[in-house]
């Protein structure tokens, strides 16, 4: 194979590869932007993301929900001061 062949062939892998990297990246953009849009939307609804802790305005806690829905109970010990 003739080196002009060689040169030829190599000139447009790369740039098939080029534009296939290019198309990666925009494609990875898109989902990120996306993404991004999901977060803000949620945010936005309820003023946090949905993995934080809710703040018990009680400060007190009989029951804990697990994510799995089972329920604990918590026992709690109470001192009397007299």
């Amino acid at each position: 194979m003739p080196l002009k062949n060689i040169v030829k062939s190599l000139a447009t892998n790369t740039q098939t590869f080029q534009q296939e990297t290019r198309a990666s990246i925009q494609n990875l953009e898109n989902q990120i932007s996306l993404l991004a849009s999901s977060v803000y939307k949620i945010e936005s609804k309820t003023g946090k993301l949905p993995s934080q802790a809710k703040i018990n305005p009680k400060k007190n806690i009989s029951v804990m929900t697990l994510r799995s829905g089972k329920e604990v109970q918590i026992k709690t010990i109470t001192t009397s001061t007299q």
